[in-house]
């Protein structure tokens, strides 16, 4: 098992290769919503999460195919365990949903946060992204 800051270490490593999934839903959803999320979130004692925003006290995982592995369902129910007793709630998102129904998954996920933001009454928005001079139409 690494150490907690083997633990950092590799999760820094996945925020500078993430999956295509994982790049799209942040790129296209993640990055613009207020309260922040983060990417690649380490929990003690020796947890990694996808996404997280400590406001809403949520967490996102992409799950790929090896999340459904026999050999690592023990370890997603000891992770699921730890985080929810935490309080955090815990959305899944399949790959294939990501990758084919992505206006869908993106719908449920905001209406989950704008949910989860009135329970804990926190302000939620998305901002507003300002194109670069590079993309405008007058070019």
């Amino acid at each position: 098992m690494k150490t907690y800051e083997e633990l950092k270490k590799y999760a820094s490593e996945m925020r500078k290769n993430p999956t295509q999934e994982e790049q799209k839903v942040w790129n296209r959803t993640l990055r613009d919503i207020v309260p922040y999320f983060h990417r690649q979130k380490v929990f003690k004692p020796y947890y990694i999460v996808d996404f997280y925003c400590p406001k809403l006290k949520l967490i996102v995982e992409i799950e790929g195919l090896h999340h459904h592995e026999a050999k690592n369902l023990p370890y997603e129910k000891k992770r699921d365990k730890y985080l929810r007793d935490k309080g955090f709630l815990i959305y899944y998102v399949q790959n294939a949903d990501v990758n084919y129904h992505y206006d869908d998954f993106e719908y449920e996920f905001l209406e989950l946060c704008q949910c989860r933001a009135y329970e804990l009454g926190v302000e939620i928005y998305k901002k507003k992204r300002i194109r670069p001079f590079y993309e405008s139409s007058y070019i």
